[in-house]
């Protein structure tokens, strides 16, 4: 999964909107992915890409960067509010690797049953795959 189709699935399933007025530089008018990532932009969803106002649209997501700006759109839309209890995380056997600017998102993706991980692990650091986003957009989608 890369990360300009991610943003653009994320955006269109919360069904966001924004007005703005500039993008990553990386990004251009006539990209599909132009409209949805200006509205994460605009939003905080995502911040200032990777250095220097790029996004690297075409690069591979990690399950933490999806995890990161799925916990942020769906403050955005009043989906989640407050912090999880990070206890949550305990069982994970990775859980050491989650670093600290990313454990409440992530606990917070875990409470409400969007993020399961696979095989006693969390796997922050992997490339997300599309079924891995397909899976958590469907959740995301159904959550109550």
């Amino acid at each position: 999964m890369i990360r300009a189709d991610f943003i653009t699935l994320l955006v269109r399933t919360l069904e966001l909107k924004a007005d703005f007025k500039d993008n990553f530089d990386d990004v251009k008018e006539p990209d599909y992915y132009y409209e949805p990532v200006g509205i994460a932009k605009r939003l905080g969803i995502v911040e200032e890409g990777l250095e220097n106002n790029k996004l690297n649209p075409e690069s591979d997501i990690t399950r933490e960067e999806m995890m990161v700006m799925m916990d942020k759109a769906l403050r955005v839309k009043g989906l989640i509010t407050g912090k999880a209890d990070r206890l949550i995380l305990e069982r994970f056997k990775d859980k050491a690797q989650i670093s600290v600017d990313v454990i409440d998102s992530v606990a917070a993706l875990v409470g409400k049953g969007l993020i399961k991980g696979a095989n006693d692990k969390i796997n922050l650091k992997d490339t997300a795959t599309r079924a891995e986003a397909a899976t958590v957009l469907y959740r995301m989608y159904n959550m109550e």
